[in-house]
């Protein structure tokens, strides 16, 4: 009797071991598939962000490090790709890990978190770079092509005055010399009052007349 109750009781507890496992099973399956739909959702947002760099990188097609940035988004482009892949594949390989055990499982879905993990912080370090050098080669074009501010005007230069002759100095210095006032004859007398009153002027005086005598 005691060997048949220990047999009922050992089987007890296999069968809630089992029970616990498969629990344990559907419960981390279901938590891998929910972690995926997050990453799809981040993979969408990604995807519409580098869209958008690759239209405003048709702006600046001309400036320098073009063909880095268009080296960068080519390689968002394709790991978003390789990343989408392993979204849509995770309900597959989650159910077949399930199959072979729950340590199986654990173990393909942390792969699978890394995995996405990585790849989209490379994804957000790419779109972080050729978003920095889109603004920056905006900046420098707009700066180009903006209208530069009209000069003001200079005012025009004074004429110099020619220089003039050695021998033009001298007539000029000899007629422009000084004339004595009181050296000259009918130079005006001053009174006391300071007004210059003019001097009389002498009569000039007659020639004496030629008598004229008639030949006898």
């Amino acid at each position: 009797m005691n060997k048949l109750l220990s047999s009922l009781f050992f089987a007890a507890l296999l069968a809630s071991a089992g029970c616990q496992k498969a629990a344990d099973l559907d419960r981390l399956q279901e938590e891998t598939l929910t972690d995926v739909k997050v990453y799809v959702s981040e993979l969408d947002i990604l995807q519409k962000r580098a869209e958008s760099l690759l239209a405003r990188g048709r702006g600046v097609a001309t400036a320098p490090g073009v063909n880095e940035a268009g080296k960068r988004l080519t390689e968002v482009r394709a790991r978003l790709e390789r990343l989408r892949g392993m979204t849509q594949s995770a309900p597959t390989a989650v159910a077949e890990a399930a199959k072979t055990g729950f340590e199986a499982l654990k173990k393909s879905s942390d792969e699978l978190v890394d995995h996405l993990d990585d790849g989209i912080a490379l994804v957000r370090a790419d779109l972080e770079a050729v978003e920095s050098w889109i603004a920056s080669s905006e900046h420098a074009l707009q700066a180009r092509l903006a209208p530069q501010a009209p000069q003001a005007p200079q005012a025009p230069e004074a004429p110099q005055a020619p220089a003039a002759e050695p021998g033009a100095e001298a007539e000029a210095a000899a007629g422009e010399a000084p004339v004595d006032d009181a050296a000259t004859p009918g130079a005006a007398a001053t009174t006391g009052a300071g007004a210059a009153t003019p001097a009389p002027t002498a009569p000039a005086p007659r020639a004496p007349a030629t008598r004229v005598v008639a030949p006898n």
